[in-house]
């Protein structure tokens, strides 16, 4: 397989991940809605399902960062994680709370 092939099917399984991601996060908040029950451990590990999306973010941030910049050294690798970072805390602030908001309880 040739490095362009290789190259054009990752970043299509990258795209592939993000929507996917969006997708099932209505989903994932209905199933956490109808399955588990309110108390302080249910409250803990829907904590860790809205942190889910952001991590992807982050991750899909930082490979496409790396596929961009090809053979990264320590100067592009920290640039790539302060991009990672900042995309998924901004995912995480501002767009997932306005699709999955914090419960009020």
């Amino acid at each position: 397989m040739t490095p362009a092939i290789s190259a054009i099917i990752f970043k299509f399984l990258l795209i592939f991940a993000v929507l996917a991601c969006v997708v099932c996060i209505p989903k994932i908040k209905k199933w956490l809605q109808h399955k588990l029950q309110k108390s302080k451990v249910v409250k803990k590990k829907e904590a860790n399902m809205r942190a889910l999306p952001s991590i992807v973010v982050g991750l899909v941030i930082f490979a496409i960062w790396m596929s961009i910049v090809g053979n990264p050294h320590v100067v592009e690798t920290t640039i790539g994680v302060i991009l990672a970072l900042a995309g998924g805390i901004y995912f995480h602030t501002q767009i997932l709370n306005k699709i999955w908001p914090k419960k009020s309880d």
